[in-house]
């Protein structure tokens, strides 16, 4: 059984993890664009963890052969990234309404390490075609996202 099989219900909690950080960052940001930013990505994030919740719920059987499928410590491996993930939400939430270039870099980086865990499962024929599909739907609204905030990024950057 392939390993991501085990990590929806990680991608699950940090992706609620994710869209109350992006809404509270929405609200909290004086900067427009990254509002508009946040918001759109608080809703990927809202979808993509309902979506999954739904399809895992109603799979029992193959959650629990994935759960008991995986040995202990790569659980805790992929708990970590979770814990990792939180804890950055958690840093990047002091500051916010006058967000800074590093702490845009900061979103962008934890972003595209969470869009790598999305591919995975995209791309991991063990997984339902509706699971892959959902994956593959989020990865379009993220790598939006992502282009936004790396255009951002561009502009906060002093000029040389």
């Amino acid at each position: 059984m392939s390993e991501s099989l085990n990590i929806l219900p990680e991608l699950i909690e940090a992706s609620r993890d994710g869209m109350d950080f992006y809404a509270e960052a929405a609200d909290t940001v004086r900067d427009t664009e990254l509002s508009k930013l946040f918001r759109r990505m608080a809703r990927a994030k809202a979808d993509l963890a309902q979506e999954l919740s739904n399809e895992v719920d109603t799979q029992p059987a193959k959650k629990a052969a994935a759960s008991k499928a995986k040995p202990a410590g790569k659980r805790a491996q992929v708990a970590a990234w979770v814990r990792e993930l939180h804890a950055t939400y958690r840093d990047l939430r002091e500051g916010l309404s006058a967000i800074h270039l590093d702490q845009v870099a900061q979103i962008e980086q934890t972003e595209a390490e969470l869009l790598g865990r999305v591919q995975k499962i995209r791309h991991d024929r063990d997984h339902s075609y509706v699971v892959r599909v959902l994956a593959m739907q989020y990865e379009a609204q993220a790598r939006v996202v992502h282009e936004g905030l790396r255009a951002r990024k561009r502009r906060l950057a002093p000029t040389r």
